[in-house]
């Protein structure tokens, strides 16, 4: 069976919230996008609804108070509710150290995380289980690592300024190993398949540090978590030979979502030219089913991602048919 998580890693919110409300859960790119700030925070009290907070450590965005206020949430789209449901509470334990995405409430002065699963992460122990893509997909990162990675593509996405030969050392030492796969036993290859994670989806976010040939072992790796983050990484090179490798990907036998992924890629290059082979694949091609899983229990159960491969092809066939509306 297909491991959906990276780690073992329940919900953090009370069961009965997960039996009746659903949301669709943001990726990591739109979580940062979205946030005003980045930093550490330690928990110091619960009130309520509302938690205060020591920052620890200011890590990127707008500056915070030493001390804030956390309540509610800035991105939650809810797809579904009860009558039987209780309030959305936030994750947070008092005494808990985290790492916090947070956006400041046009309404109030308390800060919001995106949503209870969303832009936030605990010290557990030696690591941190992070999330880069997407909270199903969650890796397990030493904290020192998590700090400099994350505050790195936080700032490259918010147009700041971040330590580039840090994250160029970083990627290109973690790349130009053998790749290393999620199903080991032996927790060297555990550790370092975590750090490609990094490394690959770091790439995806800033578009530095590694070149085609140091990503094409990793898409042509046959592991399910490594060919997602390794052709999401390709997309981000606008070369001929890097839209080559995302076709040749979706025509050949990886797994559905890495496809999904690479036609998401197609489309951000604009790689018009491949309208003819995705046309031919949706005729002739091996269609697979795509999605998270999961839980039908998980609140994010109801994240929005294309039924098929086929099903995200023709969307993108749909949309550059439209006109241009640069055109008049």
């Amino acid at each position: 069976m297909r491991l959906l998580l990276f780690t073992l890693i329940a919900c953090f919110i009370p069961a009965t919230n997960v039996q009746a409300t659903t949301w669709d859960e943001p990726w990591q790119e739109e979580v940062m996008r979205h946030s005003d700030s980045f930093v550490k925070v330690k928990v110091t009290e619960n009130i309520g609804p509302r938690f205060k907070a020591d920052v620890l450590q200011f890590l990127g965005g707008i500056k915070t108070p030493e001390q804030i206020e956390l309540e509610g949430f800035s991105l939650l789209r809810v797809m579904s509710t009860s009558s039987h449901s209780h309030e959305l509470r936030l994750p947070f334990q008092v005494g808990q150290t985290y790492y916090v995405f947070i956006k400041k409430s046009e309404k109030t002065n308390v800060y919001q995380i995106p949503t209870p699963t969303a832009g936030w992460a605990r010290i557990d122990g030696a690591n941190v289980p992070a999330t880069y893509r997407h909270s199903y997909h969650q890796a397990l990162v030493p904290p020192d690592i998590y700090e400099k990675t994350m505050e790195a593509v936080f700032k490259g996405i918010k147009g700041q300024q971040f330590d580039e030969a840090f994250m160029n050392r970083f990627i290109k030492e973690q790349l130009t190993q053998p790749v290393a796969l999620l199903n080991s036993k032996e927790p060297e290859t555990m550790s370092r398949f975590f750090l490609q994670h990094v490394a690959l989806e770091s790439f995806y976010h800033l578009g530095k540090g590694a070149d085609l040939s140091l990503l094409v072992p990793f898409v042509y790796s046959g592991n399910y978590h490594v060919e997602i983050s390794a052709c999401r990484a390709v997309s981000r090179i606008n070369s001929k030979e890097s839209k080559e490798v995302l076709m040749k990907f979706i025509e050949g036998k990886g797994s559905g979502f890495a496809k999904v992924m690479s036609v998401w890629g197609l489309q951000r290059l604009n790689a018009r030219e491949m309208i003819p082979r995705l046309e031919a694949f949706v005729k002739t091609g091996t269609d697979q089913e795509t999605g998270f899983g999961g839980s039908i229990m998980d609140p994010r159960i109801a994240t929005m991602f294309p039924d098929s491969v086929k099903e995200s092809i023709k969307h993108l066939l749909n949309e550059w048919s439209k006109p241009s509306p640069n055109k008049t």
